[in-house]
């Protein structure tokens, strides 16, 4: 009996699997052709042109990446701090040759599914105990409806210096905390030193990026090391690290001058205070909630029960122990509401559509 019923779970687990993978195949091979045709390029012109001079006249990559970063410092200074986010865009495709902007897509749907795959390998197979089969089933499907309902596929996918600036982050932020998890195995009988120089050079990256997605990623930094701290655990010392290159490279991102000449320049009027910043995005942390609980997400949460109650099962079996589940639902939601908090303060709106992709990501998550 429990031969067959090993072989049975087996089977699922592989059938599970399978239709996750056909499932994400099927949404991205039409996005990858799409790509070759779909050329939004808008502002990465203005941010990519003096590398690509720098390139076209010295025929020197390396040249070209020193004026990439020397744009990352006239930024900080006259338009904004996100100083990775701002290399990224002075480095896009088309600096290197109009042709090559046919990678920009393919490398923004690479990084969703290689940053949501590895998450989820870590929280579902290395810590809860979960069947890779379940593993690459739920996560594929986790892509696939992100892929297909974003609020803006054009900003979220297509145009490189939007998609990177948000779509792009959020895997980062997603394989950051994956490493952060990780370094807290409880099961480790080594310190991970790869996953904690990962989890410092992701941090110094994300903290460069999109404040909705480092905001996000902070506060989960934060609730993770004082957790650690209050149980005593020694791998606190070891989340650290990472901790503080977040901390200082937000810092770094949010005082920059250049923030304040761009909110002067395009919301001099439209930022709203503490108070009604708090109220605004709670409002609209419950309203994208309904919104977005649309068929498709409803039917990925469905699919889901089974996986989770599974995983659990095994997380129980190795010693897991959870004694406030409510609270998991009241931090995810307060957790989503904080990711309208720097469009609310800063804009007195939720933002365009490339940031609501990064929202609906984390919600999706």
């Amino acid at each position: 009996m429990a031969s067959d019923r090993t072989i049975t779970e087996r089977r699922t687990s592989v059938a599970v699997g399978a239709m996750g993978a056909a499932v994400l195949v099927a949404v991205l091979v039409p996005l990858l052709l799409i790509s070759a045709y779909n050329h939004s390029y808008a502002d990465d012109w203005h941010y990519g042109v003096w590398a690509h001079l720098a390139l076209q006249q010295t025929g020197n990559v390396g040249v070209a990446i020193v004026t990439a970063l020397q744009q990352v410092g006239k930024a900080w200074f006259d338009w904004q701090g996100t100083y990775s986010a701002i290399f990224l865009m002075a480095i896009e495709p088309s600096v290197f040759g109009e042709q090559c902007y046919v990678i920009a897509a393919p490398l923004v749907m690479a990084s969703l599914v290689a940053g949501t795959l590895f998450f989820s390998h870590v929280v579902l197979v290395e810590l809860m105990g979960a069947d890779r089969g379940s593993w690459i089933g739920l996560s594929c499907l986790v892509v696939a409806v992100q892929l297909l309902l974003q609020p803006s596929p054009v900003e979220g996918i297509f145009w490189f210096n939007s998609a990177v600036y948000y779509t792009t982050y959020h895997a980062a932020a997603l394989a950051l905390v994956g490493c952060v998890l990780r370094v807290c195995d409880p099961r480790r009988t080594s310190r991970p030193v790869g996953a904690m120089v990962a989890s410092c050079v992701l941090a110094a990256f994300v903290a460069g990026g999109n404040f909705v997605t480092a905001l996000v990623t902070a506060e989960v930094m934060v609730a993770v090391l004082a957790v650690l701290i209050y149980q005593g655990r020694r791998c606190a010392t070891d989340v650290l690290p990472a901790f503080a290159l977040m901390v200082l490279g937000l810092a770094l991102s949010l005082a920059a001058p250049g923030n304040e000449v761009r909110q002067q320049t395009q919301f001099p009027d439209d930022g709203l205070g503490v108070a009604q910043t708090v109220l605004q995005s709670s409002v609209a942390a419950f309203q994208y909630l309904q919104q977005w609980s649309s068929g498709l997400v409803m039917i990925l949460a469905a699919v889901s029960v089974p996986i989770a109650v599974r995983a659990c099962e095994r997380a129980a079996a190795r010693g897991w122990t959870f004694r406030w589940p409510a609270l998991v639902v009241a931090a995810s939601i307060a957790l989503f509401a904080t990711s309208f908090t720097p469009t609310f303060w800063a804009q007195g709106s939720v933002g365009p559509g490339r940031v609501q992709n990064c929202r609906f990501d984390l919600f999706v998550v």
